[in-house]
């Protein structure tokens, strides 16, 4: 019996087993309500839905559907996901700098986006056989790079006409700028923000800057810790000096660690709101939070303190770190997730020693002190959301 490299005997096994190819779980609207959510047994609900209730994140009600009475059908919301791509790539072809090509990776999909096409864009598809995660696809598309930058868009937003441009000129600013981060808005309230660039803090905790705050107040270019990998331009030059997306991550926290390496390095990350997108967030993965989501990230955390602290500053950041860790597991336990929490920290740490831990240099302590301080004086700028 094959067992797919795991010691024990899993419902994917069993699945690849039966029927000779990996099945995904994929969310359907059925049009029902929860007696955990609409207070026929209580109104706090579950771990297994939000508030949103059946199917809040399928498919079938994400932003740029058409609207019809009651549920969609099944293959509406199978192909919901091939109607975001199509979206997202007629943004590009009204983008008013043209000189790009676009190459679309499609990480194992089944809703037809592999047929999507451009009528105007230098388009390539490259269709993967499975799932290789955000960095296994991003790395694809990085390896395939022949220009001096690369673009990574999310196929579920929708990029403003200067986008392409606007990235292009906040990159080209300095030689010593690794990435710059559009401004992502809200797909639904496109007056709030959802992500202005990403600060890294003392306690471990990354954070969107910005996030669900009006747009207005976040007008300005400003130096970020990191830059969001949902509509981010990258220098290749850089990529091939500090290396590209660690594929351990397999997603989330892979920009932090990406943008905390060139900042190590010297490099500065840096958010250009005149590069516009409006984000749908979460079309891929279901929900904000759910079990996978929120057992990656945890571990991943660990991963991005091993690997680019010293021991020295590690050592010194410990009793902070600790303390993030708690109030996490704080409020992931409200969530219903505190279980899950605690496992993904206890495999960040067992797998810590398989990561690839950035070289100290003495050169770089310098860049270490300036890191140090930012954790530090963005727990203040998160708090005053600055």
């Amino acid at each position: 019996m094959d067992y797919h490299g795991k010691p024990y005997y899993s419902l994917d096994a069993w699945c690849k087993n039966t029927y000779g190819e990996k099945l995904y779980k994929i969310a359907l609207d059925a049009g029902l309500t929860c007696p955990n959510r609409d207070g026929t047994l209580d109104s706090r609900g579950c771990i297994f839905c939000s508030a949103g209730g059946s199917g809040e994140f399928a498919a079938g009600r994400l932003p740029g559907a058409e609207p019809v009475d009651g549920p969609f059908s099944i293959r509406e919301q199978l192909e919901a996901g091939k109607k975001l791509l199509e979206n997202c790539i007629k943004t590009l072809e009204r983008q008013t700098c043209q000189e790009f090509k676009l190459l679309v990776i499609d990480n194992g999909s089944k809703d037809g986006s592999t047929d999507v096409t451009s009528e105007s864009l230098d388009m390539e598809m490259v269709a993967l056989p499975e799932n290789t995660g955000f960095c296994g696809a991003v790395n694809l598309g990085f390896e395939m790079t022949t220009t001096p930058y690369a673009i990574l868009l999310n196929n579920d937003t929708e990029a403003e006409p200067h986008f392409v441009e606007e990235l292009l000129k906040g990159i080209r600013q300095s030689e010593r700028i690794f990435s710059c981060g559009a401004q992502m808005l809200d797909f639904k309230q496109r007056e709030l923000l959802d992500n202005a660039g990403d600060l890294y803090t003392l306690p471990g905790w990354a954070v969107a800057r910005g996030k669900g705050r009006p747009a207005a107040d976040y007008g300005k270019q400003t130096d970020v810790f990191s830059c969001c990998g949902g509509a981010v331009i990258y220098r290749m030059s850089v990529l091939k000096q500090i290396g590209v997306m660690d594929e351990k991550h397999f997603a989330y926290l892979e920009d932090l660690d990406l943008g905390y390496r060139a900042r190590i390095a010297g490099y500065r990350n840096r958010y250009i709101p005149e590069a516009k997108v409006y984000h749908v967030g979460s079309a891929t993965t279901g929900s904000r939070y759910n079990e996978k989501k929120v057992f990656l990230a945890a571990r991943n955390s660990m991963f991005v303190i091993y690997k680019n602290m010293p021991l020295l500053q590690f050592l010194i950041n410990l009793p902070f770190l600790f303390a993030g860790v708690l109030v996490k597991w704080l409020f992931f336990c409200k969530k219903g997730f505190g279980r899950r929490y605690l496992e993904g920290i206890a495999e960040g740490i067992g797998q810590c020693r398989t990561c690839r831990k950035v070289r100290f240099k003495v050169g770089n302590l310098r860049n270490y002190v300036k890191i140090e301080w930012e954790l530090i004086t963005n727990i203040f700028r998160v708090l005053s959301h600055r």
